[in-house]
C-alpha cells in the first residue's frame, strides 16, 4: 500500500461547501414520463461499464471542504516526501498536544495523474484498475502493508484503504479517485496511534468535494 508521506508545507485551501441539484431525465416522445433522476455529477450513458465498476462522479478533488478533528489544529511545515503522481497540494492537521512531528493527518491532492488517468466508462471506474494503481504507489514508496487492503468510499467516491509501514512512521491511508485526479487522505503516526486513528475517522466524515466546473 502506499504510504502517507511526511506532509509538509503547502497547506491546501478550504473551498466553500458545494451545492448541487439533480437534473431530471428527459422522457422520449410518446413514452410515459419518468420521475427518475440522475445524481449530481453523473450523466446518462448507453455504453458498457466495467464488470467490477465503481461509480465516480465528475468532481474536482482540489476543491474540497474539511474540518479539523477534535483535539487537532491546522499545521504548516509539512510536505509530501514520497509523491506518486507529480505536483501536489497538501492540508495538514496535528494534535494540539503534539508529541511527535510525524503524528499528523490531512490530505494530499494530485490535480493531475502523471502515471496516466484511469479509464472511466459510463461514470464507472474498474476496481481492478484502482488496485493496480495503488500497487504502483506502494512500489514507488517501498511501503510494507500491515493490514489487508479494503475497497471503500470516501465522500461518495471510490477509495482504497490501506495501512502501511515506512521506515519512520506508519499510516492509515485512503486513495480517493476522481476523473484524472487522485487524493490521498492520510493519518500517520510515529507515537500516538490511538489519537491519530480516532481523529482520522472524524476527519474523513467531514470531507466534501465540489462538482467539476
Amino acid at each position: 500500500m502506499a504510504a502517507l508521506v511526511v506532509l509538509a508545507g503547502c497547506q491546501g485551501s478550504t473551498p466553500d461547501e458545494p451545492t448541487a441539484s439533480p437534473s431530471p431525465l428527459a422522457s422520449s416522445a410518446g413514452a410515459p414520463t419518468s420521475n427518475r433522476t440522475v445524481p449530481p455529477g453523473f450523466i446518462e450513458c448507453a455504453g458498457r461499464p466495467p464488470k467490477d465498476g465503481a461509480p465516480v462522479a465528475d468532481v474536482d478533488l482540489t476543491a474540497y471542504s474539511d474540518q479539523a478533528p477534535d483535539g487537532f489544529v491546522a499545521a504548516s511545515g509539512y510536505s509530501e516526501d514520497l509523491p506518486v503522481e507529480g505536483d501536489w497540494l497538501i492540508t495538514a492537521y496535528e494534535p494540539i498536544d503534539q508529541a511527535h512531528g510525524l503524528d499528523v493527518l490531512g490530505m494530499v491532492v494530485y490535480p493531475q495523474m502523471d502515471l496516466g488517468p484511469l479509464t472511466v466508462t459510463c461514470d464507472e471506474i474498474s476496481w481492478a484498475d484502482l488496485e493496480a494503481r495503488v500497487d504502483r504507489y506502494d512500489v514507488i514508496r517501498e511501503a510494507t502493508e500491515v493490514e489487508e487492503r479494503e475497497r471503500t468510499t470516501v465522500a461518495g467516491l471510490p477509495a482504497i484503504r490501506e495501512v502501511v509501514k515506512l521506515p519512520r512512521y506508519t499510516y492509515e491511508g485512503y486513495w480517493i479517485f476522481g476523473r484524472g485526479q487522485v487524493a490521498h487522505a492520510y493519518c500517520q503516526w510515529a507515537v500516538n496511534e490511538t489519537q491519530i486513528r480516532q481523529g482520522c475517522e472524524q476527519y474523513l466524515s467531514t470531507l466534501v468535494f465540489e462538482e467539476a466546473a
